[in-house]
């Protein structure tokens, strides 16, 4: 028998679940029982609409827009009082401070940004491993773009060898011939810098399973990022395999064999030592200030946005 395996491995998710919205833009469609209608990529893109990204980007240069930065502006949202400077807007003077300590008292507001968005998309060969994983993976990655949409500019990356610029049309539309995972290098080998720029929000889409020291990793993809998100997205027979007996394991990406006999004892050490691969990451990069979140595949988008992501902070309804 033939088993697509890596020599990685992989991790559960961890559903929690919430009550469904009652906004029909993001509540599931169909029988909430399980009975859930799956979405196409670009109708993903457009579920993505209706939810906004849960991250504060650091101030920058741009186009107003929905996301508050550290520097005072013209939002709505006030800030901070200070005495009046010449050139402050006369709109903004507090008349009534005025009134009783004939101090002329400027009100400050928040300063509103559009920030930028990178999404990197693990483009490695693993990610197709299943038909699920992959389709998981371009749902996630259209459907975060529909979120930015609007409220920020996106920069996104199939992280292949080389790495490739995906344009928005192709993360909504979501073709295999235009969004293939072929590349046989994994993220941590990757020339990225160029691309990774400083104060933006960072989205990074893989499964992790390859070789890396965490610490490292998440000082590479991570560094100078205002707020990191890191999903971890991994097929069920990754986290739970259940195959037993002897079996012949094919490196998906270097497409090396090796025949090992695989016992109860064996799939045990196997669920530890993943089990501590996927650990170091999550504090790793929660040690560098970033969100950090398991995805299993075969769930629908609807499922995993209002069973996870909205409940581990990573979303919001607009």
């Amino acid at each position: 028998m033939v088993v697509p395996c890596r020599r990685r491995g992989a991790l559960a998710a961890d559903c929690c679940h919430s009550s469904i919205p009652r906004n029909p833009r993001i509540a599931l469609p169909g029988n909430h029982s399980g009975n859930v209608k799956r979405l196409s990529n670009s109708d993903s893109f457009a579920y993505g609409n209706a939810f906004s990204l849960l991250a504060a980007a650091r101030p920058q240069s741009g186009p107003a827009g929905q996301r508050f930065g550290k520097g005072s502006g013209s939002s709505l949202e006030f800030q901070e009082f200070r005495d009046y400077q010449i050139g402050d807007d006369l709109r903004h003077v507090d008349w009534r401070v005025f009134a009783r300590t004939k101090t002329l008292t400027t009100r400050l507001y928040r300063e509103e940004i559009s920030a930028t968005v990178e999404l990197v998309v693990d483009g490695s060969r693993s990610m197709a491993v299943s038909e699920a994983k992959a389709s998981m993976t371009r749902t996630v990655a259209a459907f975060l773009a529909g979120a930015a949409q609007g409220e920020s500019m996106l920069r996104a990356v199939l992280a292949a060898d080389p790495p490739t610029p995906l344009a928005i049309e192709t993360l909504r539309d979501g073709q295999a011939k235009h969004f293939p995972f072929k590349g046989a290098a994994h993220l941590g080998q990757l020339p990225l810098k160029s691309f990774l720029r400083p104060g933006t929000v960072r989205i990074l889409i893989s499964d992790f399973l390859f070789p890396f020291q965490a610490s490292e990793l998440m000082k590479r993809l991570g560094a100078q990022a205002s707020t990191l998100l890191v999903l971890q997205i991994l097929a069920p027979e990754e986290w739970n395999p259940t195959n037993l007996g002897a079996l012949r394991f094919t490196d998906v990406e270097s497409q090396q064999t090796r025949d090992l006999t695989i016992d109860a004892h064996g799939i045990g050490r196997y669920r530890q030592r993943l089990q501590r691969l996927c650990d170091d990451l999550q504090a790793e990069t929660k040690r560098a200030g970033g969100h950090y979140h398991r995805i299993l595949a075969g769930a629908s988008i609807q499922e995993t946005v209002l069973q996870q992501l909205m409940p581990a902070g990573l979303v919001e309804p607009r």
